[in-house]
């Protein structure tokens, strides 16, 4: 489940609706943000490269600052759910992974605290008092002495980590997207899970926070009169298509066959996005340009000006999403 790199959280969310005046405020510049990497795993190229990385989820920010976006169509599914952490992907260790890892681990005999419990997931309720304190705070400093205080995990010493990772135990990545005064920050969880005898041991490895923001994944289109027009809704990633307003997607028949809009993105900026329709070879393709700010909607023939096809007009004098 790729698309679970971006995960989710907005308190109360019901029906679960974006609307671009409640578009999410930045943080302040004097945040603290950090990752609490005890093997400094972040720096071991290949440890993290065994997770799939199927989706992107984490963008430069001004001063090399990564930042996690989201998809409100995640949420509007109900893919995720709000403060829960989720498992992302689980990979199993081979034999040479698992060598590898307990070396990188061996590096840091000092480490003498690591958190770890006998169970499935992170103790649910425990990571999300964490995290709704730390956004309120606007200072993260990781899940790892938290899980110790307030979870009462066990803790173990590298040496005692490294002699039970083995081929066949798993890599586990978890995350979790919390919301506070309208901003969102995103937590990255990495454990190591092991089974012993009858025990299922988990083992943290990393915990790190980034700002986040959600990212709109489907645009009405109103006309100057109110009445609404098509829908452009964001399907998988860059895909996106064109829909009637009952949610249908717009298709027409051409020469008995079948033809339905599908459209990819193609760039975005702080105040547009932009979708191209995709096209058969030697077709004359047409792009869209669409308010981030709920102005107007505008389209071209490929290689015109944008208007072109509405005699300058915009297609949609307003844009509604969410």
């Amino acid at each position: 489940m790729g698309w679970m790199r971006a995960l989710g959280l907005v308190v109360l969310l019901g029906a679960i609706s974006l609307s671009w005046s409640a578009r999410a405020a930045d943080w302040p510049p004097d945040t603290k943000w950090s990752c609490d990497d005890p093997f400094l795993v972040r720096k071991e190229p290949p440890i993290l490269d065994w997770l799939p990385k199927d989706e992107p989820y984490l963008v430069s920010g001004a001063g090399g600052l990564s930042r996690a976006s989201v998809s409100s169509r995640l949420l509007r599914d109900k893919l995720i759910e709000l403060g829960k952490p989720t498992l992302e992907h689980q990979v199993r260790l081979s034999a040479d992974q698992a060598r590898m890892l307990s070396t990188v681990i061996r590096k840091h005999v000092e480490v003498l605290d690591i958190p770890w419990y006998v169970g499935y997931v992170l103790p649910g309720q425990i990571a999300s008092n964490a995290i709704a304190d730390a956004v309120i705070k606007k200072s993260f400093s990781g899940l790892r002495s938290l899980l110790v205080s307030k979870a009462k995990s066990l803790k173990a010493s590298a040496d005692s980590l490294a002699d039970v990772v083995v081929g066949g135990g798993q890599l586990l990545e978890f995350g979790v997207l919390s919301q506070a005064d309208d901003r969102y920050a995103w937590f990255q969880m990495i454990q190591y899970k092991v089974q012993i005898g009858d025990e299922a041991r988990n083992y943290f490895l990393l915990s790190c926070q980034y700002p986040a923001s959600v990212s709109i994944s489907r645009v009405t289109g109103l006309k100057s009169d109110g009445s609404k027009g098509f829908i452009f809704q964001e399907d998988n990633g860059n895909d996106w298509s064109i829909r009637n307003a009952d949610g249908s997607l717009q298709c027409v028949k051409i020469n008995g066959e079948t033809s339905c809009d599908r459209l990819k993105k193609v760039g975005e900026d702080p105040d547009f996005l932009y979708l191209r329709l995709v096209c058969a070879p030697n077709e004359i393709c047409q792009d869209y340009k669409i308010s981030l700010n709920g102005g107007e909607i505008w389209d071209k023939f490929d290689g015109g000006s944008w208007g072109d096809m509405e005699d300058g007009k915009p297609l949609y004098a307003k844009s509604v999403g969410e």
